[in-house]
């Protein structure tokens, strides 16, 4: 199982498990790198648009937008659209990563909820994250993963 990769070069990337990372990539250039390394799919928190769609999609890579304001947290219907998007690439057998250039810590946030998704806990998704990154989930971004967990309890009739 890959957790953390050297990667120094490519700019502070760690992986939660095999098919989820989190991170900052270390400029364009690095796109087609990761890409060799099995990357194939990316969620940009960015709040202003970046030139990263253009070098990721020329990779041959998918790419997925989600502007949250500098302040704010993504909303929960963004919370549920984007965690089902990143589970649909990891179960077409490829790898996400999730970039928030700003670090937030939202990009904790959305692998926590994408794990919470595919039935781990969020303490368990919290531990994962604490292991192999320095993000640590603010009072907000904590309250809406356990919204989001209950949310999912409920759907799932476990609630």
């Amino acid at each position: 199982m890959r957790l953390v990769r050297p990667l120094e070069a490519q700019g502070s990337i760690r992986w939660l498990n095999r098919d989820l990372a989190i991170g900052r990539p270390a400029g364009e250039a690095v796109w087609p790198t990761l890409r060799a390394r099995g990357l194939r799919a990316v969620v940009d928190l960015s709040g202003e648009c970046g030139g990263a769609a253009e070098a990721v999609r020329e990779q041959g890579m998918r790419y997925l937008r989600l502007a949250v304001d500098r302040t704010g947290l993504p909303k929960a219907e963004e919370l549920h659209i984007v965690t089902s998007w990143v589970l649909e690439r990891i179960r077409d057998g490829g790898s996400v990563l999730i970039h928030d250039t700003e670090e937030r810590g939202n990009d904790g946030l959305i692998a926590c909820a994408v794990m919470v998704k595919d039935g781990v806990s969020a303490d368990k998704a919290q531990s994962r994250l604490r292991g192999v990154s320095h993000v640590v989930l603010a009072a907000p971004q904590l309250e809406l993963l356990h919204q989001f967990m209950a949310q999912r309890a409920v759907a799932s009739g476990r609630g």
